[in-house]
């Protein structure tokens, strides 16, 4: 994706995709439970947005901006043709 590495895990299934998004603070092995739990009956995508996890940490607080994180995750929706 670019110069902006973005982590995540897919657990592909071919089936509807349960998308999870963390907090301030957070990352993708904070929905570890919830994974084991739907990945059976669901595809199930755990972001680290940026600055979190093992995701880009920018150092400007501009590039922290709302638009620059949906700009994330749909870069990770289309790599994962989810749609």
């Amino acid at each position: 994706m670019g110069r902006t590495k973005i982590f995540y895990k897919f657990y592909e299934k071919n089936k509807p995709v349960l998308l999870f998004l963390h907090g301030m603070s957070g990352d993708h092995t904070m929905f570890r439970h919830q994974i084991k739990h739907f990945s059976n009956d669901y595809s199930v995508l755990a972001v680290d947005l940026r600055g979190h996890g093992k995701s880009y940490r920018p150092l400007n607080e501009v590039d922290y901006g709302l638009d620059k994180m949906l700009s994330d995750i749909l870069s990770v929706l289309k790599e994962c043709r989810v749609k």
